[in-house]
């Protein structure tokens, strides 16, 4: 007993996204009525339909079936040519089993999405933004990065000068940007730029849709080049200069008193003759010149109250070494970005709901408790990160948004401690090393992101390739 089966056409070609159809056609060469079920075997099988998928023949009789294709359009669908089969199973006898074999060019389509990160860049002689691609395409995609801004001030290098992006994947690349000159003083200039993500030629070859077919992708953003001298730093050398003309002054101007007392001893010496004036009496000494250190004034005794002033200061500085505590005497740390060294910070130090948290230098901002943190536990593992400076508000991710802020909790530091907090305000502090930590949310699992220096932190996929601004330092200062 044998059966027939041929593929018309052997080769076909399907976009992603479209369909094609092959038509399988069977005859049975056998002595008695049977019946076939029909599969697609191979790489294509988990998006190809035979319909319909069983056909029953008497001897000598022919029947046909539809075979189509619809591959998504998708990373996950491969360009190139790939093999199948469409395998015939007769169900009396299925060790006859046939296959009838083709083939299927799949064609390339690209698609790309590019993000600058941060979107402001601050720098004094140059600044080092990210620009990350993703490839969603079904092949790799070489692109390259160019710059310009309005003023034509800025020069633009990125490292590397080509990505390449394998597809479904999402390469990094650096772009230094350097403005002409140095900025001694003054005011920070604001410079708008724009980048521009295209393919490269070598990406250019290729159909419609295919990575030549991408348009380029536009990234604007703002350079804001600072003085090399900051503001403050001409404030002390005007206080400075001002103390040393002080000094000058006291210092090299004669006293009064010095200046009468010698002339008083040289009027003696210029009178005339003896002769003329009477005898002085004998017992009537010549006046002395008092001594320097006898003639200075001698510096004022501190007040009790500048004292106790003094006592009070010296013992800050002292526990500035010891364990911080909160205004609700909550044991705080700092969190410090692996990735700069930077604070994660309440902005300004304010304490009303929705303010920014971002990572920035030392700031001072109410005593320096808006870059303390408070970790307060709950039974389920996770915490709630309380600032300093606002004991009763929480770490917060806005639904929906990446943006982290602090969101104030009714009822306040003691309704945290109840755990009176919604999944969103709760964090799970995973270890990665002595003293670093990732931060992840309790409810939507994402990482505490460092997005750039004072800007505002962000919730943001857990991913190993940005672990260095994923990662954070607890510490006591």
């Amino acid at each position: 007993m044998t059966t027939f089966a041929s593929l018309e056409p052997a080769s076909s070609a399907v976009d992603p996204g479209s369909s094609a159809t092959a038509t399988l056609r069977l005859r049975n060469d056998g002595d008695t009525v049977e019946e076939y079920r029909l599969s697609v075997v191979g790489d294509p099988a988990e998006w190809a339909l035979v319909a319909p998928d069983t056909l029953r023949l008497y001897p000598g009789d022919e029947g046909s079936t539809e075979v189509v294709f619809t591959p998504p359009r998708s990373a996950g669908t491969t360009a190139g040519t790939v093999r199948f089969g469409v395998l015939v199973q007769p169900r009396e006898n299925p060790e006859l089993s046939n296959v009838a074999e083709g083939t299927l060019s799949v064609s390339a389509f690209g698609e790309m999405r590019a993000e600058l990160l941060p979107v402001t860049v601050r720098g004094r002689f140059s600044g080092r933004p990210r620009v990350a691609v993703d490839n969603v395409g079904n092949s790799p995609l070489p692109v390259g990065i160019s710059g310009k801004d309005d003023e034509d001030v800025l020069t633009f290098r990125p490292v590397p000068e080509t990505v390449r992006v394998a597809q479904g994947r999402t390469r990094l690349a650096r772009v230094r940007i350097r403005p002409g000159g140095v900025k001694l003083f003054g005011r920070p200039e604001r410079y708008p730029f724009a980048l521009t993500v295209a393919p490269t030629v070598e990406g250019a070859a290729g159909p419609s849709g295919s990575p030549g077919m991408i348009p380029p992708a536009q990234l604007r953003g703002t350079f804001v080049r600072l003085a090399l001298f900051p503001k403050w730093l001409l404030v002390l050398l005007g206080l400075l200069l001002a103390a040393a003309a002080v000094f000058a002054a006291v210092w090299f101007i004669p006293r009064p008193s010095l200046v009468s007392n010698a002339v008083a001893q040289q009027q003696p010496a210029a009178a005339p003759a003896a002769a003329a004036l009477p005898p002085a009496p004998a017992t009537q000494a010549p006046p002395s010149v008092p001594s320097p250190s006898a003639a200075a004034p001698s510096p004022p005794s501190p007040s009790p109250s500048q004292s106790e002033e003094q006592q009070q200061g010296g013992g800050q500085d002292q526990n500035t070494g010891e364990q911080a505590t909160d205004q609700a005497g909550n044991t705080v740390v700092t969190i410090r970005s692996v990735q700069n060294g930077k604070d994660l910070t309440v902005q300004d130090g304010r304490t009303d709901d929705g303010t920014p948290v971002v990572v920035s230098d030392w700031t001072d901002k109410q005593q320096g408790l808006n870059q303390f943190w408070a970790q307060l536990p709950f039974a389920d593992g996770t915490v709630a990160l309380t600032p300093g400076s606002s004991p009763g508000s929480v770490l917060d991710k806005a639904d929906g948004q990446p943006q982290v802020q602090i969101r104030t909790v009714q009822g306040g530091d003691e309704a945290v401690r109840q755990g009176q907090v919604p999944a969103l305000q709760r964090w799970r502090l995973q270890p990665v090393s002595d003293g670093v930590v990732t931060i992840v949310n309790a409810q939507t699992g994402e990482c505490l992101t460092n997005t750039g220096d004072n800007t505002q932190v962000q919730a943001l996929s857990c991913d190993d390739r940005f672990a260095s601004i994923q990662q954070w330092r607890l510490g006591n200062s």
